[in-house]
């Protein structure tokens, strides 16, 4: 059965931005300068799938569309959380993976 939304929660600190980062590979943490955490994802198929501003609970969600196109099934699409922070910018500490079936 077709589900047509993804929901990605996340908890980030409050007052700042998050975005929902997607690659369709991972790689081992790779550290970048400047940032904080590693990023999990392949940087050359990393995309931005969404963003929102953390509300002050510091616990959101964004809803992903899931299109109902059977060449999907079997997908493995892995997600990590990136947030700015005042000045501050830092990877979450984990990547999920999603298999479409």
């Amino acid at each position: 059965m077709w589900e047509d939304r993804l929901r990605a929660g996340w908890l980030a600190p409050s007052g700042g931005f998050a975005a929902l980062l997607g690659s369709t590979s991972r790689i081992p943490p790779l550290p970048l300068p400047g940032i904080g955490g590693a990023l999990l994802l392949d940087p050359l198929n990393l995309q931005t799938l969404a963003s929102a501003p953390v509300p002050a609970s510091a616990r959101g969600a964004l809803d992903l569309p899931i299109p109902a196109d059977p060449l999907l099934v079997g997908l493995q699409y892995h997600l990590q959380l990136a947030w700015l922070s005042g000045a501050s910018l830092s990877f979450g500490g984990n990547a999920q993976t999603l298999v479409v079936r």
